[in-house]
C-alpha cells in the first residue's frame, strides 16, 4: 500500500495533538511528583511529632524519677536526722524529763510530716501543660532543685536550731544536776571525815546535822525508795538518827543490812541506835557483828563499850574501850566514854585523865567539858568544875545537864540563889529531866523554903522513881519538920537506890 501525502493542515493538527498529549503527561508526572514530596514531608512531620511525644514522655518520666530520687535522698537525710534525734532522746532520757522527750519526739514527727506533705503538694502542682513547656534537662534539674532545696534547707536549719537549743538546755540542766550531785557528794565526803558522824560516835554539830538532812532531802528528790541502794538506806537512817527518829532509823539501817549484809557501818549504827532506845542486849549483838566484820575499826569496840556501860557491865565496858583506844589513840569518843565508865566505878581521878585526852582531841565538844566538870564535882573541886561548865555553856548553851551540873557545883559552894538560877534554866531546857528538880529542892531546903523544896522533890521522884537523891532531900525536909520516922524511911529508900550519903543520916538519926 502506498503512502498518501497528508495535507499541511492535517499535519499541523497532528503535531498539535501530539504536543498536547506530551504536555499533559509531563504535567501529570509533575503533579504526581509534587504529591509524593508533600506526603514525605507529612510522614516526616508525623515522626517528628511522635519523637517529640516520646521525648516529652521521657522528660515526664525523668522528672518523676528525679522527684522520687530527690524525695528518697531527703527522706534518707531525714531518716539520719531522725535516728540522731532518737539516739539523742535515748541518751538524755537518763537525765532529762519525760516532757522534753515527748516534745522532741512530736516536733520531729511534725517536721517529717510537713516535708512529706510539701512533696505531695508539689507533685500535684506539676501539670501536663507545665511538663510540655519543659525543653531542657538543665531546666528540669534547676527547677526541681530550686523548688525542693529551699523548704528542705529551711526545715533542716530550723531542726538544727531547735536541736541545738534543746540540746543546750538539756546539757545545761544536766551540768547543773551533775554540779548539784557533786556538791552533795562533797558534803557527804566532808561529813564522813568528821569524827562525830562516820560511825555514829556521837551527836553531830548543828552545821553537820543540816548537811545530813540536806543530803536526805536531795536523795528523796532524785530517787524513789524502791530504787534505794544499801548506801542510800544508810544515809536515810543517819538523817533519821539526827532527828531522833530512832525506830525509823533502825528500819532504814535494817534495809541497808539486807541489801549489803557485809556493811559493818550499818551494823554499827543500828547497834548504836538501839543504845538510844535502851535496847542494850540487842545493841551488843549488832556491835558484835560489826566487830566481826572489821575488828580493826576502833569505833565498833567503843560503841560496844558504851552499850555494856549502859547495861551496867562497867568492867567489860572499860575493856572494850581499852581496845578501842589501842586501835585508834585519836578516838576522842573512846577516851570520853572510858572516862565516864571510870567515873561510875568511883575512879574520878582516872576519869579526869581520860577526859583531858578527849578534850585535847576535840576541844569544841561541850559534853567533854561538862563530863570533866562532873568528875571534879565528885571530888568536890567545885570551883574547877564551874570553870569547865562555863566553857561547856559557852560552846553549847542548850544542854540541860550542863546547867544542872553547874547548879550542883554552886550548891556545893553554898551559892544557893545562883544555883537556883542555873537549875531554873536546866528545867526550862528539859522539863522532864529529874536531876535539876532534885538539886533545886536542896537549894530551896538550904534557903528554908521547905514548901518549894518538897514540891521539887516530889516532881523529881515522879519523873524517876529509881533516882535516890530526891528521897534523901525528902528525908531532910521531914527531919526539919519533925517527922523523923518519915525521914528515916526516905533515907532508907535513897540508900537502896545507891545514894550513899543517906547512910550517914541513917547512922545518926535512925539507929
Amino acid at each position: 500500500m502506498k503512502l498518501q501525502h497528508l495535507p499541511s493542515f492535517h499535519l499541523l493538527a497532528l503535531l498539535l495533538i501530539t504536543l498536547i498529549f506530551s504536555s499533559t503527561s509531563l504535567y501529570a508526572q509533575s503533579v504526581e511528583n509534587t504529591i509524593s514530596a508533600e506526603e514525605v514531608r507529612i510522614v516526616l512531620l508525623e515522626k517528628e511529632v511522635e519523637n517529640l511525644s516520646r521525648e516529652i514522655e521521657d522528660y515526664q518520666n525523668f522528672l518523676k524519677e528525679l522527684y522520687e530520687g530527690k524525695a528518697r535522698k531527703h527522706e534518707s537525710e531525714f531518716m539520719i536526722i531522725e535516728n540522731k534525734i532518737e539516739n539523742f532522746i535515748t541518751t538524755i532520757s537518763l537525765i532529762g524529763s519525760f516532757l522534753v522527750v515527748l516534745l522532741t519526739f512530736l516536733g520531729k514527727n511534725l517536721l517529717v510530716s510537713s516535708v512529706e506533705t510539701y512533696f505531695n503538694k508539689q507533685a500535684k502542682n506539676i501539670t501536663s501543660k507545665k511538663i510540655n513547656s519543659i525543653l531542657t534537662e538543665e531546666w528540669i534539674r534547676s527547677e526541681v532543685e530550686e523548688k525542693v532545696k529551699r523548704p528542705i534547707d529551711k526545715a533542716v536549719t530550723k531542726l538544727e536550731k531547735d536541736f541545738k537549743k534543746r540540746s543546750g538546755e538539756i546539757i545545761s540542766d544536766s551540768r547543773k544536776a551533775l554540779t548539784e550531785i557533786e556538791e552533795v557528794l562533797e558534803i557527804r565526803r566532808a561529813v564522813l571525815e568528821k569524827s562525830g558522824l562516820d560511825n555514829k560516835i556521837g551527836k553531830s554539830s548543828p552545821e553537820d546535822k543540816l548537811k545530813i538532812l540536806d543530803f536526805e532531802e536531795t536523795l528523796e528528790e532524785t530517787k524513789r525508795e524502791e530504787d534505794f541502794n544499801a548506801d542510800d538506806w544508810f544515809w536515810k537512817g543517819l538523817a533519821e538518827d539526827e532527828r531522833e527518829e530512832y525506830n525509823e532509823a533502825i528500819i532504814s539501817y535494817s534495809k541497808a543490812i539486807k541489801l549489803n549484809p557485809t556493811s559493818w557501818r550499818a551494823w554499827n549504827n543500828r547497834g548504836y541506835t538501839k543504845i538510844e532506845l535502851e535496847k542494850y542486849e540487842e545493841a551488843i549483838e549488832d556491835l558484835n557483828k560489826a566487830i566481826k566484820l572489821d575488828p580493826k575499826k576502833s569505833i565498833g569496840w567503843s560503841n560496844r563499850g558504851v552499850a555494856k556501860m549502859e547495861w551496867g557491865k562497867l568492867e567489860q565496858a572499860i575493856s572494850d574501850l581499852d581496845e578501842a583506844i589501842k586501835l585508834d589513840p585519836e578516838n576522842s569518843y573512846a577516851w570520853s566514854n572510858r572516862g565516864v565508865a571510870r567515873k561510875k566505878i568511883g575512879k574520878s581521878e582516872e576519869a579526869i585523865i581520860d577526859l583531858n585526852e578527849a578534850i585535847r582531841l576535840q576541844q569544841s565538844n561541850s559534853i567533854l567539858w561538862s563530863n570533866r566538870g562532873g568528875c571534879k564535882n565528885d571530888l568536890k573541886r567545885f570551883k574547877e568544875a564551874i570553870e569547865d561548865f562555863d566553857k561547856a555553856i559557852e560552846l553549847d548553851s542548850k544542854v540541860s545537864n550542863t546547867w544542872n551540873n553547874r547548879g550542883f557545883s554552886k550548891n556545893g559552894l553554898g551559892m544557893y540563889k545562883d544555883a537556883i538560877k542555873d537549875l531554873d534554866k536546866a528545867i526550862e531546857l528539859n522539863p522532864k529531866n529529874p536531876y535539876p528538880y532534885a538539886h533545886r529542892s536542896y537549894s530551896y531546903f538550904q534557903l528554908g523554903k521547905l514548901k518549894q523544896a518538897e514540891s521539887d522533890s516530889e516532881k523529881a521522884i515522879q519523873l524517876d522513881q529509881n533516882y535516890g537523891r530526891p528521897y534523901h532531900v525528902s528525908g531532910l525536909i521531914n527531919q526539919a519538920e519533925g517527922r523523923v520516922d518519915a525521914a528515916c524511911e526516905a533515907w532508907k529508900k535513897a540508900l537502896e537506890l545507891g545514894f550513899q550519903e543517906a547512910q550517914e543520916k541513917l547512922d545518926e538519926f535512925c539507929a
